[in-house]
């Protein structure tokens, strides 16, 4: 790692920027067990994904802009499964309080996620992936390595995130820019790239946290 300022050891814990954060209310399923398989290329709405989504190997999923709850199932893209989604929010989180899914994706899964700019009227402005922040403690993967972009804020405050993607080359259009990770514990693995210097430029919100206070010589 070669982080730019360099890290900073036994210092105060940073304020959540995000704890003020209320989840959209919700009712219903608009889809139970929602799957995408082999050599299906289905354009979507947003709603609630009781259940979860499912993108296969070989298939691919367009995601229209606005927030996509996932209430108790997984958003889950197997190797060489596609997600393309440009003003997208996805959040993880459960009605009934249990079952809370996780995101797992696969090393070879093709993903291109932004999230709403400033001012974007659907979804959750500067937030791309949100895991309510009740759910215990689980392994969620980010490991789709140079075939993963995701711009924004990948908000799991209770959770680990495993974290091996990102590229500065383009994917379906998309370049990793603006990510930031807020986890219990993140774990960076292979050649992951994350930069956190261009959200002023493509316009996303993402709330950085408060410096800690420093003392004066």
């Amino acid at each position: 790692m070669t982080p730019d300022p360099p890290t900073a050891t036994y210092v105060q814990p940073s304020p959540d920027p995000y704890a003020g954060m209320v989840m959209p209310t919700y009712s219903g399923c608009n889809a139970t067990n929602y799957a995408v398989n082999s050599g299906q290329t289905p354009t979507i709405s947003p709603g609630v994904f009781c259940g979860g989504i499912t993108v296969n190997g070989g298939g691919t999923l367009n995601l229209n802009p606005g927030t996509y709850i996932m209430d108790g199932g997984n958003f889950d893209v197997e190797g060489n499964g596609t997600v393309n989604g440009t003003g997208v929010t996805i959040i993880l989180t459960s009605s009934t309080g249990s079952n809370y899914g996780i995101v797992k994706l696969a090393g070879g899964s093709i993903v291109s996620i932004t999230a709403p700019t400033a001012g974007a009227t659907a979804g959750i402005p500067g937030v791309a992936i949100w895991a309510d922040r009740n759910a215990p403690n689980q392994s969620n993967t980010f490991n789709g390595g140079t075939t993963e972009n995701i711009n924004g804020a990948i908000y799991l405050p209770s959770q680990t995130v495993n974290y091996s993607g990102g590229s500065a080359t383009s994917v379906n259009g998309a370049v990793t820019k603006c990510t930031q990770l807020i986890g219990y514990d993140i774990n960076f693995t292979s050649n992951s790239y994350l930069t956190h210097a261009y959200c002023s430029a493509m316009n996303l919100p993402v709330r950085d946290p408060v410096a800690p206070p420093k003392l004066a010589s």
